[in-house]
C-alpha cells in the first residue's frame, strides 16, 4: 500500500493540471492513507469529490472496497455512491 500511495501521489504532484486528475486516483490516496495511519483520508476524498467523475469507471475488484471506505466516510457525498452503482450496474461487483 504505501508504495501504491507514493506513487499515485507523484502522479498528483506532477499533474501541471491537477482538475484533470481522476478522482479515482484520490479515492485510492484517501484509501492508502487511511489505511497506512497518514491521516483519515478525508483531504483525498473531498478534492476527489470536487474532480469530474468523466472516465472513471472502477472495474477493479479492489475498488469496491477503496469507494465502500469513502462512502462511509461521508455518506452525503453521492459521487462514491454513483461510481459504485456504475460497477455494480454492469455486473462487476462481488456480492456482499
Amino acid at each position: 500500500m504505501e508504495d501504491g500511495h507514493d506513487v499515485l501521489a507523484q502522479v498528483v504532484a506532477a499533474a501541471s493540471n491537477k482538475s484533470a486528475v481522476l478522482a479515482m486516483v484520490e479515492y485510492y490516496l484517501g484509501f492508502f492513507a487511511e489505511k497506512l495511519g497518514r491521516m483519515t483520508g478525508g483531504e483525498h476524498r473531498q478534492r476527489a469529490a470536487r474532480l469530474s467523475p468523466a472516465y472513471v469507471f472502477p472495474f477493479q475488484f479492489e475498488a469496491i472496497a477503496v469507494l465502500r471506505a469513502a462512502i462511509a466516510a461521508n455518506s452525503r457525498t453521492p459521487e462514491p455512491r454513483t461510481i459504485s452503482a456504475t460497477c455494480c450496474s454492469t455486473g462487476n461487483q462481488p456480492r456482499r
